[in-house]
């Protein structure tokens, strides 16, 4: 079974709140969510690293944040035999987990946006399809969501170019690796899709963070991440 916890963010915390938040996290990851600027940044890097956190509790993993190691491809992971992987977009954060292989995750906001600068990064196949929708930038983000959720799946990331393999159907062959690919439903807003090493049935779970807004005991918050 793959478990995906996602959250949809539109506004700020009052800073009380996010503080409370932030003080869940080891020392290490709060400088990591503090090196951004702009708030809606900052809430996507404590909402990923608070969903992993609630994710291998659920889980019963005993390894935890401050286990958290990075591949020379500056994947994270955990000795452990789950294996999980983050994306954000634009108010958006999914975070996915298997105990069973390998998975990856990508998520983008549909919006508006010149395609021909990525051209290189699709086969023919693929690019025809988004040509032939190019006023539906869904099309655009239904693949490059496919593509990107393969990469972090495989581990090496953009180290692989994109444009060396075709996900027009629901599987890739990669490096002599098969990955099954799903198209998750979240919100109309945004695409996502969900690749893993083996065929397994998937939940979806959403986490609302701003339920909690009105905590004030820093207690009740650690009962629930």
């Amino acid at each position: 079974m793959i478990k995906i916890y996602y959250t949809i963010f539109e506004k700020e915390f009052k800073d009380s709140t996010f503080q409370r938040y932030l003080n869940i996290l080891p020392s290490r990851l709060k400088t990591d969510v503090m090196k951004y600027s702009k708030w809606n940044d900052k809430y996507s890097s404590l909402f990923g690293k608070l969903l992993l956190k609630k994710g291998l509790k659920e889980m019963a993993i005993t390894n935890g944040l401050n286990d958290l190691k990075f591949t020379e491809y500056g994947r994270p992971y955990l000795d452990s035999q789950v294996d999980f992987n983050i994306s954000h977009s634009m108010g958006c954060v999914v975070c996915a987990f298997t105990d069973n292989g390998r998975v990856g995750i990508d998520v983008e906001k549909i919006e508006p946006i010149d395609f021909d600068v990525f051209k290189s990064c699709f086969t023919s196949n693929e690019w025809n399809e988004i040509e032939k929708n190019k006023n539906d930038g869904a099309t655009f983000f239904h693949y490059w969501t496919k593509k990107e959720a393969v990469i972090k799946a495989d581990g090496r990331g953009l180290s692989i170019p994109l444009g060396n393999f075709e996900a027009v159907e629901d599987f890739v062959c990669l490096s002599q690796n098969n990955w099954i690919i799903n198209q998750l439903e979240i919100s109309d807003l945004y695409k996502v899709h969900l690749v893993s090493s083996k065929n397994q049935n998937f939940e979806l779970i959403k986490v609302d963070f701003y339920s909690h807004e009105g905590l004030t005991q820093k207690v009740k918050m650690k009962e629930v991440f």
